[in-house]
């Protein structure tokens, strides 16, 4: 069976309008990893020298059913009626379900933008959100904030499937918020079968046909014949990181426009060496790593309000 990554899951989200809410930032940062890795800098677009949410609500309202369920109960909701019934759904399990890890609410905002970074910009199909997660309390995978299926190759061109776990905090300091993720991700490593949980359960059945449930089983399960070299799996991290940009000098709103990505870059700057220490501390060497950060006017408040005028 053809074993190429596009046949096997297909991506959920609705992400044509990605390029009007959030304003990618070129930088010259590296986490000097061996495998592959990307570090993406966004932040979104500005008015009177604050971050305007009203293009990320609607992005966010556009895709929080494909979101909170899986791909064939999408599909099966053919009418008006039928879509709004699943996104009142939606609404209501994100209310009912709360993370108790999470201090303070509207955590699940950083769940939902992972989710939409990974698929929009990275192109690696959703298996499991953690509204799935939390739904059934798969204890093969509970405490992940989602698992996606990314496609690549190593330096030979032999195919590599990586189960990226994810992990997502939305803190008002970036350093905090980026000790606290990477934290939790070495306890999600440990602790987490992927392959156990998608195996052995009844998941794939759920986020996909029974043809592609099969493909996937073929990549996890090992083949009885040793001698053949079957593509290699492994885990990968997702992360996304909220934080509170603190950018409010008594300065003219054009320097504020112009300066404002350094400022931004600065930030990050100090991330990225914390992220290279955690990484070494953790000793997560043998990982990808797939990061995004994002700033807000104030992360912890502002999280509550974006997931309010979400629902």
């Amino acid at each position: 069976m053809d074993k190429q990554f596009p046949e096997l899951l297909t991506l959920t989200a609705e992400a044509s309008d990605f390029d009007k809410v959030f304003v990618p930032l070129e930088h010259d940062f590296s986490l000097n990893l061996v495998n592959e890795n990307k570090l993406n800098i966004y932040h979104l677009r500005v008015e009177n020298r604050r971050f305007i949410y009203r293009d990320l609500t609607e992005f966010c309202v556009g895709n929080i059913i494909q979101y909170v369920f899986n791909r064939n109960v999408v599909k099966q909701a053919n009418t008006v009626a039928e879509i709004q019934k699943l996104y009142n759904q939606a609404r209501k399990k994100f209310r009912e379900i709360k993370d108790n890890n999470d201090k303070g609410s509207g955590g699940e905002l950083g769940e939902l933008l992972l989710y939409l970074f990974l698929e929009s910009q990275l192109k690696a199909p959703k298996i499991l959100s953690k509204m799935e997660i939390k739904t059934t309390r798969n204890q093969y995978v509970y405490g992940a904030d989602g698992v996606h299926l990314y496609f690549t190759k190593d330096d030979d061109g032999k195919p590599i499937y990586q189960f990226i776990i994810g992990e997502s905090k939305i803190k008002n300091d970036i350093l905090d918020a980026t000790r606290v993720a990477f934290d939790s991700i070495k306890n999600s490593i440990d602790e987490i079968d992927i392959e156990t949980c998608l195996v052995s359960g009844e998941i794939l059945k759920e986020v996909c046909s029974m043809e592609e449930a099969e493909v996937i089983k073929q990549l996890i399960l090992p083949s009885e014949d040793v001698s053949d070299e079957l593509a290699i799996h492994e885990k990968a991290v997702g992360v996304f990181i909220g934080y509170t940009g603190s950018y409010g000098e008594d300065i003219s709103n054009s320097i504020w426009n112009k300066t404002i990505n350094e400022k931004i870059k600065n930030d990050i700057e100090r991330a990225v060496n914390t992220i290279k220490k955690k990484i070494e501390d953790l000793n997560l060497k043998g990982y990808s790593f797939y990061c995004y950060y994002l700033p807000l006017n104030n992360a912890e408040e502002d999280r509550k309000s974006i997931l309010k005028n979400i629902l």
